[in-house]
């Protein structure tokens, strides 16, 4: 008997444990990255939805020019696409 409410006592803590760690880590995590500026920004679609339940806004800063980026991203988009391809 002592065993199975010891089980229980560590399962209610881990449970805990995770739901306090999902309610601090939420807002931090739904916002990664992103500065003020972004989060305050309007973007294309917003206006679908006026009043969201939630908002999520993650971001990176890459030090290159579009120049650089475009080129990077179209080669994995290609690379993505024969992948697919070939597993067909």
């Amino acid at each position: 008997m002592r065993k199975v409410v010891l089980i229980a006592v560590l399962l209610a803590a881990l449970v805990g444990l995770f739901v306090l760690a999902i309610v601090l880590l939420t807002p931090w995590t739904d916002r990664w990255g992103a500065t003020a500026e972004e989060i305050a920004a309007t973007y294309p679609g917003d206006e679908l939805i006026p009043a969201p339940a939630s908002f999520v806004n993650r971001a990176i800063t890459i030090q290159a020019s579009p120049a650089q980026i475009c080129p990077w991203i179209a080669l994995r988009s290609r690379r993505a696409r024969s992948e697919v391809m070939h597993d067909a």
